[in-house]
């Protein structure tokens, strides 16, 4: 069990309204898959790095992701290195030094704003249901695995019930720490234990 279970408060929601609000987002997520696509197509990548921040769940692009081997318009400097399905992939820029360098990264910029402009009315799957609930609060816990001097962020987070199309859970943080108003938890709510929160989002591992 994570150190921080304690930190979060779980809930359920359930019923019409809610198989109505899940398929509701699959135009979103079709338009939100054409947007980055065509992004991607601009610069020749396979992939793309969500936006990571205080209480952003992934709505924008943050930067693209390439195949190691890809042949770049100018000299790179590799920001991080990885594997999606199983080939080895890179996030890079174009090197600072140089002017094609520049010119690679005024290209990329651009781009990236360009495409996170036209996102802004398709939020992400998790915004999107967060977001129609007026649930999104975060918060600080306690100490961040492997790094006992920093604290860890905490966010709301949610999703789809393994089997369901009519239910959704959420972990909300239940501390307030002056940077948030608290969160007002809907009526139609139903508080789950850690344990029952559990089961229901991993029955596989029941």
């Amino acid at each position: 069990m994570s150190d921080h279970v304690k930190f979060y408060d779980y809930y359920i929601v359930e019923g019409p309204e809610v198989q109505a609000l899940i398929e509701s987002f699959e135009p979103i997520s079709q338009q939100r898959s054409e947007l980055i696509s065509e992004a991607m197509t601009l610069v020749e990548a396979v992939g793309w790095v969500d936006s990571q921040s205080f209480g952003d769940k992934g709505d924008k692009i943050q930067s693209f992701v390439w195949k190691a081997d890809h042949n770049f318009p100018c000299e790179i400097t590799i920001k991080r290195r990885s594997y999606m399905d199983r080939v080895s992939v890179i996030v890079a820029r174009g090197k600072g030094n140089t002017s094609d360098g520049r010119a690679f990264n005024k290209k990329l910029d651009e781009i990236i704003k360009n495409v996170n402009d036209k996102l802004r009315p398709f939020p992400c799957w998790s915004s999107y249901i967060i977001n129609h609930f007026g649930i999104m609060h975060s918060a600080h816990g306690g100490p961040a695995a492997n790094r006992p001097f920093a604290t860890a962020i905490l966010t709301t987070y949610g999703g789809t019930i393994p089997g369901r199309r009519d239910a959704l859970a959420f972990a909300i943080p239940n501390r307030n720490d002056g940077y948030n108003k608290p969160v007002i938890i809907p009526q139609n709510f139903k508080k789950l234990t850690y344990g029952q929160f559990y089961d229901i989002t991993h029955p596989h591992l029941v």
